[in-house]
């Protein structure tokens, strides 16, 4: 993976939401999400309409932070619509997470976790696939409705969502490689023995108003 224009990861403004997100009509923009705090909890990607979902326990939140959830969301986005990304298109795999794109995108992170996952999706062909060719960068959080509406559960937002970008959303299976990957993670994570520490925060729903309105502001590095 490298970071979109090179360098250090940035974070991206969409200037509006279409089936295809980015202006261009040769890019292909991937949006993934963690969700924690929603019931239940869950993982989701979204692609041009198309869109998975993992269901995640309450073991799975016990023990894997939501840093190492939105990395395993965003390797899960390569892996599940590595049938839909092709080198000929430029091809960006987006997360709000702003970890996740450092951590993918120099193939090392400090946390034993992280490292555990990062290896994880370099033995995974699919991912090594996409990862050959995609660009990855931060977008800010308003600009990851759809993702964050899958990975909640939110399907009548989500379907409002996709009814208002004139898309109609298709679900793809999760790959069984990814359910792996997920079971290895929390596996490593109980054997780390650093449970995560239960928060009560709440974060706001993306504003449907300013993803459809768009935003003006240039990208920054991250």
């Amino acid at each position: 993976l490298a970071a979109l224009h090179g360098g250090a990861p940035l974070t991206v403004a969409i200037p509006a939401m279409r089936a295809d997100p980015l202006p261009h009509p040769h890019i292909v923009a991937a949006y993934a999400d963690a969700a924690t705090d929603s019931a239940p909890p869950g993982l989701g990607g979204y692609c041009q309409g198309l869109f998975w979902y993992v269901e995640l326990s309450p073991v799975h939140v016990q023990w894997l932070h939501i840093t190492a959830l939105e990395l395993l969301a965003t390797g899960f986005n390569a892996i599940a619509f590595s049938h839909v990304l092709s080198p000929s298109q430029r091809t960006i795999l987006l997360s709000d997470a702003l970890a996740t794109p450092f951590a993918l995108t120099r193939k090392r992170a400090r946390s034993p976790m992280l490292r555990h996952i990062l290896q994880t999706l370099l033995e995974d062909a699919a991912y090594q696939g996409v990862a050959s060719f995609a660009e990855i960068a931060h977008i800010s959080g308003d600009a990851n409705a759809a993702a964050d509406a899958v990975s909640r559960g939110h399907w009548a937002r989500f379907r409002n969502l996709c009814a208002q970008l004139h898309v109609r959303p298709q679900q793809v299976p999760t790959p069984s490689s990814c359910h792996s990957l997920l079971s290895s993670a929390l596996a490593r994570a109980i054997h780390l023995g650093n449970p995560v520490r239960p928060s009560t925060y709440r974060p706001p729903e993306p504003s449907l108003a300013l993803l459809l309105g768009g935003a003006n502001k240039r990208p920054r590095s991250a």
